[in-house]
């Protein structure tokens, strides 16, 4: 029985994807069954043959979109699809957040009872300007949903699976993370937070463009409109 599928999506990562999984793969659940869904997101550099390979070596889940990538959501989504545990932890591939993170959130979350628990970056080591991007975003989320969480979109993050059975997600950018936000509470679940670490990227850009933040805000007020008027 899997109580916990734990899932991340990889995009070009063939740097550093052997040692993330190695970290990730090395992570136990006390009294839980646990699976791994790992999702190559339509890499185009040599990742793909080395999760075909750690795949075989180690029995996980490897999930193939098809190229060209379609964004981070995209991979996202495609592994809770494919989730069968009880619980579904997120956790990006990048090693920005710590794999040994996720025993601790997940037994704050089993032990308060909650339906969604976020990873909250409380010393965040990103650049200045995506520091005062993501402030604004928090804050404007907060105000538009009234969330009491001191991250919105922090990581790893485990929300109990039963709310998204059958459910088509709306979000195909970082809403997402405001969407199963107020999916589990519309359900009635509760929601909290636990501290965790957070890192300095060291490959890939980290870098908010202008275009970007224009289209976060417009998905974040479309997303707004419709969860207002949503009965589901």
């Amino acid at each position: 029985m899997v109580t916990l599928s734990i899932v991340t999506s990889v995009y070009n990562e063939e740097d550093i994807v052997e040692k993330f999984l190695g970290r990730l793969l090395a992570v136990r659940i006390p009294d839980a069954g646990v699976e791994f869904v790992v999702v190559d997101n339509g890499s185009t550099d040599g990742t793909h043959a080395i999760l075909e390979r750690l795949a075989k070596k180690h029995g996980f889940n490897l999930i193939t979109n098809p190229s060209p990538s379609k964004g981070l959501t995209h991979g996202v989504i495609t592994g809770i699809r494919a989730a069968k545990g009880d619980y579904v932890c997120i956790i990006r591939s990048d090693f920005q957040e710590d794999p040994d993170d996720i025993p601790p959130v997940f037994a704050k979350m089993r032990a308060e009872g909650l339906g969604h628990i976020i990873g909250w970056r409380k010393d965040r080591h990103d650049p200045f300007p995506r520091l005062v991007t993501a402030f604004l975003y928090v804050n404007l989320v907060r105000l538009l949903h009234g969330f009491k969480l001191p991250d919105i979109n922090g990581a790893p993050r485990i929300f109990k699976a039963e709310y998204f059975k059958n459910y088509e997600f709306q979000s195909r950018g970082i809403i997402i993370d405001v969407e199963t936000l107020w999916r589990v509470r519309k359900k009635g679940g509760k929601l909290g937070f636990a501290v965790v670490r957070h890192y300095p990227r060291t490959t890939g850009n980290s870098f908010v463009k202008p275009g970007t933040v224009l289209e976060i805000f417009a998905d974040l007020m479309d997303f707004t409109l419709k969860a207002w008027f949503s009965k589901d």
